[in-house]
């Protein structure tokens, strides 16, 4: 069981989520941040192609290979899960 949350407040959050993430990696505004999430763990995202959105779930590339545009690792996190998006400096999540 998942406490008081009901499918419909999910479903708003999870909008709510891959709207708010959408814009955040748009090309034109886009800031570096960190994607915090629920069970505490912290993703720096640098680069707007290395989030991907979906409408329930945000796939998260980490640890570049030296140079390259591929990803040693990937993360599957539910938007259910984010619980902020921290704008930071570039050289803070290199």
């Amino acid at each position: 069981m998942r406490g008081l949350a009901s499918p419909a407040l999910d479903a708003y959050h999870e909008t709510d989520a891959s709207n708010d993430l959408s814009r955040a990696l748009s090309s034109q505004s886009f800031r570096p941040f960190i994607l915090n999430l629920s069970n505490g763990e912290s993703y720096p995202v640098a680069h707007p192609e290395q989030v991907l959105v979906d409408r329930s779930v945000a796939v998260i590339g980490t640890k570049r290979l030296n140079g390259d545009r591929r990803y040693e690792k990937l993360i599957t996190c539910s938007l259910m899960h984010i619980v902020s998006l921290v704008p930071v400096e570039e050289s803070e999540v290199q």
